[in-house]
């Protein structure tokens, strides 16, 4: 097995910018030396036993190798996030990668794509859902998306979009997934 380059993408603010970094030096995932993986810290459901390195370099470096990943990345990276078919494409990509990495590691699904494709996809992990349910109450109710994908990334984005939508309409500001990130983790 080839290298497996980990990174805790928040223990502080100066590697929160090395998952875009490592997703620059390898944006394919079919090269056994340049397989990673992204905020191994903000995995919450790693067995006791199980070292970060062992997780990734057993199960995922291996399913990665073997999947479609690289052009489910593509796809999501040719839409164009402002689109009426971005929505679309954001769910399904999400949804298969969810699949890839099973249900139990859906934030690492979304902190892999989010890192590839930092403009469409929003990092749902513990944190952030902790953090959005505490702003979306003073928000309002968002409506669920009508694409079929993974139901709690469908639910998350929704708010995403309604907390997106508020502060473009009430602020003025534009909110990218990664800044919308850093506010709900500055929220906790």
């Amino acid at each position: 097995m080839g290298n497996l380059i980990a990174v805790d993408a928040l223990s502080n603010s100066a590697s929160n910018n090395s998952p875009n970094d490592l997703c620059c030096d390898y944006p394919t995932h079919t090269d056994a030396d340049a397989i990673y993986a992204a905020s191994i810290e903000r995995r919450s459901n790693k067995k006791e036993e199980e070292t970060p390195d062992s997780f990734y370099l057993s199960q995922v470096a291996p399913a990665v190798q073997a999947s479609g990943l690289d052009e489910w990345i593509d796809e999501a990276r040719s839409a164009d996030p402002d689109s009426d078919t971005a929505l679309g494409v954001m769910i399904k990509v999400h949804k298969l990668t969810v699949d890839l990495f099973g249900k139990d590691n859906r934030s690492l699904a979304s902190n892999c794509l989010h890192f590839h494709v930092p403009g469409l996809f929003y990092i749902l992990d513990s944190r952030a859902e902790k953090a959005m349910g505490a702003l979306i109450g003073s928000l309002g109710k968002a409506g669920r998306p009508t694409t079929s994908g993974d139901p709690k990334y469908c639910g998350f984005v929704a708010k995403c979009g309604l907390l997106k939508s508020r502060c473009e309409t009430e602020f003025g500001i534009r909110l990218s997934p990664r800044k919308l990130d850093n506010l709900l983790l500055a929220a906790l």
